[in-house]
């Protein structure tokens, strides 16, 4: 769904996103692959990856719920991606909203992982090293 040259974006929920560079996908999924426990399992932290040039966007990104959001301009790709790997179409969908949300720091309920902060240094460090606070 994505060339092979994009861009990891991530930021605290509720918080400003941080765009990182663009470099190769592969490179991106191993160092997102090294945090997997803390970007599925931290809900105060959001992630994605996006490709954005003149006549494309396409931007795959988890949300702190853990859902993932899609936003592109080709619908037959997509729909076509959907039935290669056997994603269902739904006509109607339930919304994440209406589920309760309780949001506690995943280091309260695993003292092995990685502190949302220390997690997004990381991801500064890999992605937005220019942007570095």
């Amino acid at each position: 769904m994505l060339p092979d040259v994009c861009a990891c974006l991530f930021c605290p929920y509720e918080g400003d996103v941080t765009y990182g560079e663009y470099q190769e996908k592969e490179s991106i999924l191993a160092i997102l692959g090294s945090l997997q426990k803390e970007l599925t399992e931290d809900c105060r932290l959001e992630f994605g990856l996006i490709y954005n040039d003149e006549s494309t966007l396409t931007e795959i990104y988890v949300a702190e719920s853990k859902y993932v959001k899609i936003w592109g301009v080709d619908r037959q790709h997509f729909e076509k991606l959907m039935a290669q790997y056997d994603i269902p179409y739904f006509e109607e969908m339930q919304f994440v909203d209406g589920f309760p949300k309780v949001v506690v720091p995943l280091t309260t309920l695993d003292a092995e992982a990685k502190s949302t902060e220390e997690t997004l240094d990381l991801l500064e460090n890999a992605f937005a090293p220019d942007n570095q606070k």
